[in-house]
């Protein structure tokens, strides 16, 4: 007679042994907490993240982002890391009726960026972006890694840092506590400090 192959979740506990007896096998389960953040694309391509909880964006190579050299151009790149900024800030609430309303706006003062590989034309793109660090009243730090999700590899990863300004001076000033709230919901540990502490 056959033996019956078993499944479900069961399938593992016990396994033959070579005299034919059953021996309870050990098990070893994943430390979740540690498995790569994983998204998936519209299409169902897994995507796999260098931080849990990314802000994704989609992104279309058009032929007026091709340079010369026949790929996206690197001023491009740029364009794109601004774009997914403002929409996950769109997304956290801080709109520019917002940033009017308070007189203040997250101003970008540095971009260091790796360019690891090209886009070309027609190339279907992935942007995410976390907000990883910040001082809760001028400074703030966004990361960004570009995908492609046909094969999975990386183009592109970037740091921005922003200060926060009064908008009618230009001038540095500390950020308000709708900016604390909304950005602060971002910030991986998922606190929101009470922006007058220590006042």
């Amino acid at each position: 007679m056959e033996r019956e192959e078993c499944t479900g979740p069961f399938a593992n506990k016990f396994a033959p042994t070579a005299f034919g007896q059953n021996q309870k096998q050990t098990r070893h389960y994943p430390d979740f907490a540690t498995l790569p953040p994983i998204t998936f694309t519209q299409a169902g391509a897994r995507m796999v993240w260098d931080r849990a909880t990314p802000f994704v964006i989609d992104l279309n190579v058009g032929a007026e982002d091709i340079d010369g050299l026949g790929h996206a151009n690197n001023a491009v790149y740029v364009s794109w890391l601004e774009r997914c900024a403002w929409r996950h800030s769109q997304y956290l609430g801080l709109d520019l009726t917002e940033y009017r309303r308070l007189d203040r706006a997250m101003a970008v003062v540095r971009h260091e960026i790796d360019y690891l590989a090209s886009a070309y034309e027609n190339d279907e793109l992935q942007l995410a972006t976390w907000i990883v660090d910040w001082d809760r009243r001028l400074k703030m730090t966004r990361c960004f890694q570009l995908k492609r999700p046909a094969d999975n590899l990386t183009l592109l990863r970037a740091q921005t840092t922003f200060v926060c300004i009064e908008l009618s001076s230009g001038r540095p000033k500390r950020m308000p506590a709708e900016f604390i709230e909304g950005y602060g919901a971002a910030i991986p540990d998922g606190t929101v400090p009470n922006p007058h502490a220590g006042q």
